[in-house]
């Protein structure tokens, strides 16, 4: 009841502004936006006096001004702005056209506090977003993506796959099988390197760190994806495409799994021999995995997105 009270007050006063020739004060401007638009979604966010709409109104005018809030009037702009510190709204409203505004907002409006947060304290992933966000959602994650048994991969290796190919399936098969904490076993191999196939496993105790800029470049955004699912948002059915609850769920550690660290390690044997010029070369390397209990194991949405250019044998 005394929110209703507020709501009446707040909208009785506005409007007695306005008479008294207020003029067009900020108070009077925001009113008469919400008198004359014909945006009903923004209406209707504005009258359920249980949102507080018209102060969210009021706290997005403050930081984009009269200029650009005609533009604005969509209440997910109106709900972000209302979860985050000033700073991070004023970089938004710094760095971001109109458009790219109201996209950020319906990204980031069912993002979890935690997610939030790291906005918060790393503009930096607001840049990336800007400059990235097409890039990786036009990366579809495939349809029923599953694992195939490692039968049907060494047969189908060994009868239509190539010399390189058969040799990375040799390797893989006489390494050591993978600890119940390692899981997963990969062997990379550059062909026009020869030399050994590299082996690797998971490593969750692995410093990211040491991985190569290469793959290093979506590691901070998609950790604040992974960890935004964990902590109860929604990013990912935004900053993804086709991924499932299940894959972000069981995807794990960020850049620690056995295909990323084997890839890496082969980047470095390639650029010590001068023949890696930049991530177009990524398409030198090809990629086998097997898991304890899945055999051939698809990527999980974030090796999708690292390994992007990466030759994967006999499963995505």
């Amino acid at each position: 009841m005394w929110s209703k009270i507020k709501y009446w007050i707040a909208l009785l006063f506005l409007l007695f502004s306005i008479g008294q020739g207020v003029g067009q004060c900020w108070l009077s401007h925001l009113t008469d936006i919400y008198k004359n638009t014909d945006n009903t979604t923004f209406r209707n966010f504005i009258d359920d006096v249980d949102t507080d709409g018209f102060g969210k109104f009021r706290n997005l005018y403050a930081v984009v001004g009269s200029n650009r809030i005609d533009k604005l009037l969509d209440p997910d702009v109106l709900r972000l702005f209302d979860r985050l510190d000033e700073g991070t709204k004023t970089r938004l409203s710094n760095n971001l056209n109109n458009e790219d505004l109201l996209r950020f907002s319906k990204d980031f409006v069912g993002a979890s506090d935690d997610a939030l947060r790291t906005l918060n304290n790393r503009s930096d992933l607001i840049d990336y977003w800007r400059v990235n966000r097409n890039a990786i959602r036009n990366r579809s994650y495939p349809d029923n993506a599953g694992h195939v048994s490692w039968e049907t991969t060494s047969q189908n290796i060994e009868l239509r796959g190539t010399l390189s190919q058969n040799k990375i399936l040799v390797a893989v098969d006489e390494a050591d099988s993978p600890t119940n904490s390692q899981v997963v076993v990969a062997g990379a191999y550059a062909d026009e390197l020869g030399g050994d196939v590299v082996i690797r496993y998971n490593n969750n105790n692995f410093d990211i760190d040491l991985l190569e800029p290469e793959l290093k470049q979506y590691l901070d955004y998609l950790q604040m994806i992974k960890s935004d699912f964990d902590a109860g948002g929604n990013l990912y059915q935004r900053l993804y495409s086709n991924v499932t609850p299940e894959k972000i769920r069981n995807a794990g550690l960020v850049g620690k799994h056995a295909e990323v660290l084997a890839t890496n390690e082969v980047i470095k044997q390639l650029k010590q021999a001068g023949r890696f010029n930049g991530i177009q070369d990524l398409n030198k390397i090809e990629v086998l995995t097997k898991s304890r209990r899945f055999g051939n194991m698809h990527r999980c949405p974030h090796c999708f997105q690292i390994l992007n250019g990466v030759r994967m044998i006999g499963n995505q």
